[in-house]
C-alpha cells in the first residue's frame, strides 16, 4: 500500500513568506522585460513612423502639384512665355529692350540694394575716346583711332606709334 503524506497547514508566517517570494519573482520578470524589451525605442520608432508618413504625405502632395505644373508647362504657349520671361529671348522679328536704372539709382522698387552692384546701368558713362577696341590678340588693347590706323596688324611701325601717342 502507498502511503499517503498528511498535507500539512500553512502557518500565517509560511504563507507570507510565499506571497513575498511570488511578489519578488514578479517585479523581478518586469524589470527584466523592460530591460530586455525597452517602451523608450518603441516610442521612439512611433515617432519617427509618424514624422516620415507626414513627410511622404507632402512629398506626394508636391509630387501632384509638379505634374500639374508639367501640364501646364508642356504647352507652346507656356514654353514661349518661359523663354521670354527666363532667358530673355525674342521670337524672330522682334526686338527685346531693357531699361536700365538711372545713373546713381543703386536701389530696387522695394527700397533694397540694387541685386547687382557691378550692373553696367549703375556705372558712370564712359567718353568714347576712352573706349577700348580689343585687336586680334585678347590681352593687346587700343584706342578706336590708334586701332584704325594699325589697320589691326601688330608690327614695329605700329608698336612705335602707340608709344608716341602722347604726341597727338
Amino acid at each position: 500500500m502507498a502511503t499517503e503524506r498528511p498535507v500539512r497547514p500553512t502557518r500565517p508566517a509560511e504563507a507570507r513568506r510565499q506571497w513575498t517570494i511570488l511578489g519578488g519573482c514578479v517585479v523581478t520578470a518586469a524589470i527584466i522585460l523592460g530591460a530586455w524589451f525597452p517602451l523608450g525605442a518603441i516610442e521612439r520608432q512611433r515617432s519617427a513612423i509618424s514624422q516620415a508618413s507626414a513627410q511622404l504625405s507632402t512629398l506626394r502632395a508636391d509630387a501632384g502639384a509638379l505634374r500639374a505644373e508639367q501640364a501646364t508647362l508642356d504647352t507652346p504657349a507656356a514654353e514661349i512665355a518661359a523663354a521670354r520671361q527666363q532667358y530673355q529671348l525674342v521670337q524672330p522679328g522682334q526686338r527685346l529692350y531693357q531699361v536700365l536704372p538711372a545713373n546713381g539709382a543703386a536701389v530696387t522698387t522695394n527700397g533694397g540694394p540694387a541685386p547687382y552692384p557691378s550692373d553696367p546701368g549703375l556705372q558712370p558713362v564712359v567718353s568714347p575716346t576712352g573706349a577700348a577696341v580689343v585687336l586680334s590678340s585678347p590681352t593687346k588693347t587700343s584706342t578706336p583711332t590708334e586701332a584704325h590706323r594699325a589697320g589691326g596688324a601688330p608690327g614695329f611701325l605700329n608698336r612705335v606709334l602707340s608709344t608716341l601717342e602722347f604726341w597727338r
